[in-house]
């Protein structure tokens, strides 16, 4: 009964959760998220992948929390749950009260999120609804040029200005930068080119364009953000300038009490308009002879003009910086935007800022903020527990309409203030509002708060316009304030498909043809869906001049038009049904919909698949169609383990239907499947029965033989005889007959059929003879498939493919050797025989030479002719010849060296040694996975070694082929652009492979690529990969972790060797990992345990941070562990930050690193609390977990680590014995009497880590701080419960490295 019970059990929870939209809860009961939404149809919607969770909980034990995430499919008013990522506990920090949920990943579309914990002995429960669009967006797009970047806008064009020493260049080399959410790559194009640029959610999908050239004048950029299958582009208009002025850091000065820069136009609150200045500093190029004067005149608003006052002209190479004072007007008007025109005399252009003069003691707008959290159904009440960010002095990024926003106005008069705007097509309207006390400044003010809700907004609108009006008794309203807000109405609209979506399966029963049209409009709900994400309705128009909303299927425009105009035009379905249902056609549909406004164009292209349950299929099995030799006595109906053939027929060469041989008679054997007669021989005569039209199935051949069948068609259909596979042989439908020269089988297992035909004639002539196959299931004309095969007979013939004649010099100590011998029986090159292959010439793709021999001939002999014999068998002859090649070795990019896996490899005149311990073979990457064939063990691989070049890390540039530089470019942006910075290459890129693993998608055979593989693979179908794009379950590893030793710039003195290191190219990460190493001085070798193939070369830090630098006793340990790897900076873009504690994980991992400890990360990890993310730029779980699993760290409790707690230093003291396996001392008295020899707090010091304190000490690895720092006889004191700073750390953990011989003593 138990067993019944779990059965059920499973089952409920195999089968996808479906359930109907109900009426919910408008708010938590005991998860309070006021910013979220608890009713389905209510779902907040977000377009970026990873969300945070601020609210409170309440009576939920704090331990029990966890959260679960499902994503939910709608069809009507039913929801299924289709994935599910169940039972979260990491990221979740309760405090008090209060809860943060940080870090959430979505799925895209709408996910229903559950957080649960136990109340008491109950478990307790809310949801909350969450819509993730996942479609590409563009926004915060700026260009940069010589430091300064300006916003690149819709409405204008962006001013670049040429540095002193480019004045006069015709172009010039600028960086784009912006944010592509929920894109995969950004694409520039200006000028006739373009670059491409990669961006994930690691960097909050942020892309940064270095190399992108604009010419003088105007240019026009194109930039397009995709993903895998949706993409939008836009334009963007800068000019080129050179000469002209600039102004920076601007703002106005009353009583000491200063503005905001006026660049960015502010509001200055003043008691009164006397005594305001206005300051700023002026950038003058200037040619020869630096100005000893600058006269700048300005123009304010109102007439107001003259000179500023110049002081203190500093000079720089080809420019000088002019400090400069402007006295404001005493009758300058408040609340007036003001400009002030700039400009120096002598010099052409001019510049204008704003400002805004405000009396403090009027009413204004203290705030504006953006409540992402507002949608359509937000009530009045939730609308005012919504907080925001503020929308002043920056851009802020509107998701969607309607949305809402807050202004806050300071000394508000009760019913008198309203918020208004007079921009064409913007639509505002007041939800609520409410007075509140807030401090500000210290001080506490009465606010009004202003919920205000905009339902339409152009997506070109750049700035949203805010009018605070008043109204006067008169009932007039006079506008008392205008506030310009910049905005950017994110541009991504989302096409959402009921029931459409990308890899649809979609199967239809042919012999129903009545069915099919509407099988096909179900499955795909009539193409009936949603348009999002549209600033206007009025812009989605279906039909007409100004039609903006497209469906093609398969190139097939199909008209869509509103499901009800009256509600909305954005939800669509098709108008031609018909139409729709015969666009779609049998096999792969391509599904494109566009939606195009006047600037900009959105588009999503989705892949369905439309089968058919009993389509013909010709051939059916892995064998195929293929001719085999004619043997006296194959006549008849000879039993079918006698006359199929098991194996391609060496009389015959070729494939895919073409074929040559030596042989003048055949037969030819195929595979073929039109119906299931069961699987079993016991159910075919009653299937075969159940057939009501078997003279429908019909299998016809015909041939290019005037003599074959006397000229006509052969026929067999399921009326005629065929027979059982097995060596007994049933014979079915008996009756029926036999077809001349044809015999039948049946195969129960495999559920199809195979035939033979016999005795075929081969012409002698040299003429080709073509078979044509044909295979119905609803008579002749109906459904069908068909297979071409086509046989030649041989002459003698072959030519050398590779090596090309003019390619005999080479670099490398091997050669692949190509022969073209359609009509051999075989080919021998260099004694050995050599494999046939389809090869494929000039890498596109397509076979050039489907019969070709390929054999690599190893160990050439350097600097000698090197003569290869090559030896054609074509049926009683041998032809021979034979190639000659000499090997120059040099150690340069594109150099190459095989050899066979051994225990030590020492290439390139030893600037390259690899070696392993004994029995060292190849294994998976994910040898761990329990699954069929991941427990391979492959040997005998020739490994690879390479040089490649610093720039694009390409190795073989195949100079026999033309214009490869695009399809190198592709890995470039990897190679180079995930380079650390900070870091200089010190040796030779290296290039190490020793093939791939048997290729899992061919289970009937063995196949691994014996041989290492350069980095580029240039053809789209080869099996092995290029180095960015290879699958992480095709990777061989070294069953042992083996050591890698690189020889560097002997340029390099000593005394640096602490900053030498070695960096890896992770395939999975697509980042340079840096992997430390022990350095050789004398030698100028470096040392790292290798464990993967792949990148290799030496680095040298070169700058490191001010915070480094100035750091007072602790910098070259600091660098020595930044430059080995072992330490990150805090945030790249400011400092290391060596002053703030470490946490728990981050000291993991410096131990982990130091130690060299070899991975072990893989299945469940220990810990519930750390997630399996490489998102944290200072530690990830695989330190963390490796170092669980050796026994050096433990939880604070059972499964939770707590990684981003600060670490004590008695608990680094722990870490640091276990990792270094100390001998620790058990006897309590002797542990406290070798402490207090150390230590005047040694009391302090919790037991469970004073034996670690004591090994430590006794090692010199932590001193402690003295009791006096001015008198160090009065002892030091250990301080166990203190935090360990960042700096303090690296002293720390070098020491333990300097004590391996891992780092040189300091």
């Amino acid at each position: 009964m138990l067993s019944m019970l779990l059965t059920v059990a499973l089952l409920v929870t195999m089968v996808p959760m479906v359930w109907t939209g109900t009426a919910e809860a408008a708010s938590g009961t005991y998860f309070i998220f006021p910013s979220e939404k608890y009713a389905v149809e209510d779902a907040r919607v977000v377009t970026t992948e990873r969300v945070d969770l601020e609210g409170s909980f309440n009576n939920v034990d704090e331990d029990t929390i966890s959260y679960s995430v499902y994503q939910l499919s709608k069809s009507g008013d039913t929801y299924t749950e289709v994935s599910s990522n169940v039972g979260q506990t990491g990221n979740i920090y309760p405090d008090g009260t209060d809860l943060r949920i940080l870090n959430l990943k979505l799925f895209s579309g709408l996910n229903k999120i559950v957080i649960s914990g136990k109340k008491g002995s109950s478990n307790v429960s809310d949801t909350i609804y969450i819509e993730y669009r996942n479609g590409p967006t563009l926004s915060d797009l700026n260009a940069t040029l010589n430091g300064t970047t300006v916003a690149l806008t819709e409405d204008e064009p962006a001013v670049l200005m040429a540095s002193a020493i480019g004045k006069g260049n015709s172009s010039s080399q600028i960086v784009v930068s912006g944010y592509a959410a929920n894109a995969t790559k950004v694409t520039i194009s200006t000028n006739g080119k373009s670059w491409t640029y990669n961006v994930s959610s690691s960097n909050n999908y942020k892309f940064t364009a270095g190399t992108v050239v604009i010419n003088k004048g105007n240019n026009t950029l194109t930039i397009t953000a995709s993903n895998n299958d949706q993409s939008v582009t836009t334009t963007r208009e800068i000019t080129f300038y050179n000469g002209e002025p600039t102004f920076y850091n601007t703002y106005l000065l009353q009583d000491g009490k200063t503005s905001a820069d006026l660049s960015t136009t502010p509001d200055f609150s003043v008691a009164n308009t006397k005594g305001i200045t206005m300051h700023g500093t002026a950038v003058v190029p200037f040619a020869g002879t630096a100005p000893t004067s600058v006269e700048i005149n300005y123009t304010l608003s109102g007439g107001a003009a003259g000179k500023a006052t110049v002081s203190g002209i500093k000079k720089y190479d080809g420019y000088v910086m002019v400090p400069f004072e402007i006295a404001i007007p005493e009758t300058t008007p408040y609340d007036s935007k003001i400009r002030l025109n700039l400009s120096i005399t002598g010099l052409s252009g001019d510049s204008s800022l704003y400002f805004a003069l405000r009396n403090s003691a009027n009413p204004f707008i203290y705030d504006i903020n953006y409540l992402q959290g507002y949608n359509s159904s937000t009530k009045e009440a939730d609308a005012l527990r919504l907080t925001g960010s503020s929308m002043l002095d920056t851009t802020t990024n509107i998701n969607a309409v309607p949305a809402g926003i807050e202004v806050q106005v300071i000394n508000e008069q009760a019913g008198k203030v309203t918020i208004e705007t007079d921009q064409e097509g913007i639509a505002l309207s007041s939800v609520t509002s409410e007075n509140v006390n807030k401090t500000i400044n210290g001080v506490p003010t009465n606010v009004t708060r202003f919920i205000i809700k905009i339902s339409s907004l152009p997506s070109t609108t750049k700035q949203l316009k805010l009018q605070l009006k008043n109204q006067k008794d008169t009932g007039e309203k006079e506008i008392i304030e205008t506030k310009l807000l910049d905005i950017n109405m994110l541009y991504g609209p989302y096409v959402q498909f009921d029931s459409l979506y990308d890899g649809q399966q979609i199967q239809l029963d042919s012999n129903k043809a009545n069915e099919v049209k509407q099988i096909k409009l179900n499955a795909v709900s009539n193409f009936s869906g949603q348009l999002l994400n549209v600033a206007s309705e009025d812009d989605i128009k279906y039909s007409g001049t100004d039609q903006t909303v497209f469906l093609y299927v398969n190139n097939s425009r199909i008209v869509l038009v509103p499901v009800d105009e009256s509600k909305s035009k954005a939800k669509f379905h098709v108008s031609d049904k018909d139409a729709a249902a015969e666009a779609m056609v049998l096999g792969s549909n391509t599904i494109r919909f566009v939606y195009k406004s006047k600037s900009d164009e959105y588009e999503k292209t989705l892949k369905i698949n439309i089968t058919t349950s009993n389509l013909p299929v010709i051939p059916a099995g892995t064998m195929g169609i293929m001719p085999f030799t004619f043997k006296t006595g194959d006549v008849g109906t000879p039993d079918y383990p006698d006359i199929a053939p098991t194996k391609a027929d060496p009389n015959f060469t070729g494939s895919n239907g073409d074929y040559t041989t030596t042989v003048s008679k055949m037969n030819i054997f195929g595979t073929f499947d039109f119906i299931d007669l069961g699987n079993n021989e016991s159910d075919v005569d009653s299937e075969l029965a159940a057939v009501t039209n078997p003279e429908d199935y019909i299998l016809q051949i015909e041939s290019s033989d005037k003599g074959f069948n006397k000229g006509a068609p052969l026929r067999w259909s399921l009326k005629n005889s065929f027979h059982s596979d097995d060596a007994t042989q049933t014979d079915y439908n008996k009756a029926g007959g036999e077809v001349t020269d044809l015999v039948v089988y049946y195969h129960p297992k495999e559920e199809n059929f195979s035939f033979v035909l016999f005795g075929q004639d081969v012409p002698q002539d040299g003429s080709t003879v073509v078979y044509n196959f044909t295979l119905y299931n609803t008579g002749l004309g109906g459904t069908s498939s068909t297979y071409r095969l086509e046989v030649n007979f041989s002459t003698s013939s072959y030519h050398i493919i590779r090596p090309l004649p003019d390619r005999n010099l080479i670099n490398q100590n091997f050669v692949e050797v190509v022969v073209d011998a359609p009509n051999a029986n075989g080919v021998k090159i260099n004694k050995q025989a050599a494999e046939q292959v389809a090869y494929d010439e000039d890498y596109d793709g397509d076979t050039d030479y489907p019969s070709a021999y390929r054999y690599v001939v190893k160990g050439l002999k350097a600097n000698k002719d090197n003569k290869i014999p090559i030896e054609v068998t074509v049926g009683d002859q041998v032809l021979k010849s034979e190639v000659t090649v000499k090997y120059v070795p040099a150690n340069i990019p594109g150099a190459q060296y095989m050899e066979t896996m051994k225990k030590s490899h020492k290439v390139f005149e030893g600037a390259l040694q690899l070696t392993f311990p004994s029995s060292t073979n190849l294994i998976r990457n994910d040898y761990y996975v329990p699954d069929r064939f991941k427990n391979q063990v492959f040997t005998n691989h020739d490994l690879l070694f390479g040089i490649a070049n610093n720039e694009d890390g390409v190795v073989d540039r195949y100079d026999e082929l033309d214009d490869l530089n695009k399809r190198f470019a592709s890995g470039q942006p990897y190679f180079v652009g995930e380079f650390p910075l900070r870091f200089g290459k010190a040796s030779p890129v290296f290039w190490i492979d020793p093939g791939v693993a048997d290729d899992l998608e061919t289970e009937d055979k063995y196949d691994p690529v014996t041989q290492g593989m350069g980095p580029y693979q240039l053809s789209p179908t080869a099996r092995v990969k290029s180095f960015f794009e290879r699958a992480t379950q095709d990777e061989l590893v070294p069953s042992k972790r083996g050591n890698l030793t690189l020889t560097y710039n002997s340029s390099v003195t000593a005394d640096t060797g602490r900053l030498i290191t070695v960096l890896y190219f992770n395939p999975e990460t697509k980042t340079w990992e840096n992997l430390g190493g022990v350095v050789n001085n004398k030698k100028n070798t470096i040392t790292v345990p290798f464990s993967r193939f792949g990148y290799y070369v030496v680095a040298k830090l070169g700058e490191t941070y001010t915070d480094i630098i100035s750091h007072p006793y602790a910098r070259n340990y600091i660098e020595a562990m930044f430059a080995k790897g072992v330490m990150n900076p805090e945030d790249p873009s400011v400092g290391f930050k060596p002053d703030i504690n470490i946490t728990r994980a981050e000291f993991t991992e410096m131990i982990v690193k130091a130690q060299q400890l070899p991975f072990n990360y893989q299945g469940n990890l220990s810990f519930n609390d750390v997630s399996r993310s490489y998102t944290n730029n200072l530690w990830d779980f695989r330190f963390v977990e490796t170092a669980a699993r050796a026994g050096i760290v433990k939880g604070i409790q059972p499964g939770v680590f707590d990684p981003e707690s600060n670490i004590t230093r008695q608990d680094a003291a722990v870490i640091i014995a276990k990792a270094l396996n100390l001998k620790l001392l058990t006897d309590r008295a002797k542990i406290e009497k070798g402490l207090a020899k150390y230590f005047k707090d040694y009391k302090d010091i919790d037991y469970y880590a004073a034996a670690s304190v004591l090994a430590i000490a006794q090692k010199k690895f932590i001193t402690g701080a003295p009791v006096d720092s001015k008198d160090a006889s009065k002892g030091y004191n250990f301080n166990p419960t203190s935090f360990t700073l960042r700096g303090d750390a690296a002293i720390i953990v070098a020491k333990v490295m300097a004590s391996t011989k891992k780092l040189p003593a300091m």
